[in-house]
């Protein structure tokens, strides 16, 4: 090792300079970095009610990153540390879930409680547990019988095999909700990896000021989304997303979004124009880029699009805005539950529930997908692999393959009319670019 001296230990690291706010460049100044960093680093708090141990962990963190400019490797220490931190996160909201008392369905299917005071007398518990469930599987399989029924967790009115480790405790979130989104399902996949090759090291690894920063964000993402508060604006569990009264402006080739209170003021949008009025995300940093594909019948844009009003002229959309004055809200996109129809070799574009409810006996026939996803094209993905017997989808529950979940498959009575929905049949209306409502599925069997 070669010592060093006091003057030397205070002499900036080079590397981490050359990381600015606009990216690689010629290095900064120390104490600009340093005072950039601590701003970044401002921004990521955790809500009040975290326990108190990840809070600390998570404090830590925060607290080392600026010493990078001292020691680049404290980036990638910080990065490694947080891939272990979620797992503490998770432990943390286990105890504080269960309140000291853990519920195991034994094999007779009774309720037994179990008092715990540490995460350390969960993980024996379900260790013991688990011991149980492989002499009785192994049992079975010696004497040819059926596999018996075992220990497991009680858990949002279901139960699960729990065996106290980060894949058990990551599912044991999701079943109650506290972990969402099926885009993130993959993500969190991820980061196990991650945390188990931190925890198992093949190597050496350095990382950059970056991927602390990124870290430590979705960190706190995820540590804010087990005690129940999503990020505003966030990568991973944001915040409902605002949608705005807006409006549509369109002819044949031409389409305009506007927020509404511009409407009167777009006199050279007249002539040969139509005109809606609707709530959507059509403004800011996450405007949605697909609003020109807009359909009132089925979901093709990245966020819902709800119709007000129209089609019609210009000035009826001002005297609408006028008498009506809606308002803007906000809408949770995450985990959405579509409706999609397979029929005559066609499956359809994914649909509100609603809408579906609101269907003729005849747009009822064919096969009814029932799909969970964030956003509608990759509900569509997954319900066509299913039609098309493409391998590797779930058919029922969280698929492995795609950002998706089968909720039901069957018919129109099996699936949407099993919904206590209120029926809602809006106005036909499209954009001029809006796509086929239904597309062809070849079948791979």
């Amino acid at each position: 090792m070669e010592f060093k001296s006091w003057d030397q230990l205070r002499e900036p690291d080079q590397r981490a300079l050359h990381f600015t706010p606009w990216g690689l460049g010629a290095p900064m100044q120390p104490v600009a970095n340093a005072e950039y960093l601590q701003k970044v680093l401002a921004t990521l708090d955790l809500a009040p009610q975290v326990a108190e141990g990840t809070q600390r962990s998570f404090d830590r963190l925060r607290g080392m990153v600026p010493y990078g400019i001292l020691n680049y490797e404290i980036f990638t220490a910080v990065d490694d540390l947080a891939l272990l931190t979620i797992e503490q996160a998770l432990r943390d909201r286990f105890l504080d879930y269960h309140h000291g008392t853990v519920v195991f369905v034994d094999p007779t299917g009774a309720d037994k409680e179990f008092p715990v005071t540490s995460y350390d007398d969960v993980y024996r518990l379900a260790q013991k547990k688990g011991k149980a469930n492989s002499k009785a599987i192994a049992a079975a399989k010696k004497a040819g019988t059926p596999i018996p029924s075992l220990w497991e967790l009680r858990v949002a009115g279901g139960s699960m095999r729990f065996e106290g480790m980060l894949a058990s405790l990551r599912e044991w979130a999701r079943r109650l909700g506290l972990l969402r989104g099926q885009r993130n399902r993959s993500i969190e996949g991820t980061f196990t990896k991650l945390r188990n090759y931190v925890a198992h090291p093949g190597g050496y690894n350095l990382g950059t000021p970056v991927d602390a920063l990124s870290m430590l964000s979705d960190l706190a993402e995820i540590i804010n989304q087990l005690w129940g508060q999503r990020t505003p604006g966030g990568r991973l569990y944001p915040a409902p997303v605002h949608r705005d009264v807006a409006a549509f402006a369109w002819r044949e080739g031409d389409f305009f979004s506007m927020l509404a209170k511009s409407v009167q003021h777009a006199t050279d949008l007249d002539e040969g124009y139509q005109y809606a009025i609707v709530l959507a995300v059509a403004a800011g940093p996450h405007s949605d880029p697909h609003l020109p594909q807009f359909d009132s019948l089925f979901e093709t844009t990245s966020y819902p699009v709800d119709l007000l009003w129209g089609p019609g002229t210009r000035t009826q959309a001002v005297a609408w805005l006028k008498a009506n004055r809606p308002g803007p809200d906000e809408f949770d996109y995450l985990d959405r539950l579509v409706a999609l129809r397979a029929d005559g070799g066609q499956l359809s574009m994914p649909m509100r529930l609603e809408v579906a409810a609101g269907l003729s006996a005849g747009e009822q026939r064919g096969r009814w997908y029932l799909v969970r996803a964030d956003f509608p094209s990759d509900a569509f993905t997954h319900a066509r692999n299913l039609e098309s017997g493409a391998p590797g989808c779930a058919t029922d529950g969280p698929c492995r393959t795609c950002h998706a979940e089968t909720v039901a498959i069957g018919t129109f009575a099996e699936t949407v009319a099993t919904l206590d929905l209120e029926p809602i049949t809006p106005p036909d209306l499209r954009g001029p670019f809006a796509g086929p409502r239904s597309m062809p599925v070849g079948s791979t069997q």
